[in-house]
């Protein structure tokens, strides 16, 4: 299960977790799935919620309020490596056996996105 915190203005338990864009946004923690685990991505289809969208103080979090700082971000956490790993071998595959010239660009382009987080 996910390591849980509160929010400190509503003292919900929240959970912290990734973005596509790599930030980090609290979600309600009662909608995060047993299945969690470090360095999963939040995802709305799976019922997870952001706490944006149920703290009753989300506004004073927004764009220049008192805002609640994440937890600092762990680069190359070990529970992180084997999938990003997986990721960047899958990436290197597609881009040698694709023909497809727009395939192998967003691909190329993804592993140097891989590269730069590192």
């Amino acid at each position: 299960m996910a390591e849980t915190t509160q929010c400190k203005s509503c003292n919900r338990d929240i959970v912290w977790m990734g973005t596509f864009k790599g930030k980090k946004m609290p979600v309600d923690a009662d909608t995060v799935p047993d299945t969690f685990e470090e360095g999963d991505i939040f995802d709305k289809r799976k019922g997870m919620v952001s706490h944006f969208d149920t703290c009753s103080n989300a506004a004073q979090h927004r764009g220049g309020g008192s805002r609640q700082s994440a937890p600092p971000r762990q680069e190359n956490t070990p529970a992180l490596a084997p999938k990003l790993n997986i990721a960047i071998a899958a990436l290197k595959d597609v881009i040698e056996r694709t023909t497809q010239d727009s395939v192998k660009t967003i691909a190329e382009t993804a592993l140097q996105q891989i590269a730069r987080s590192r």
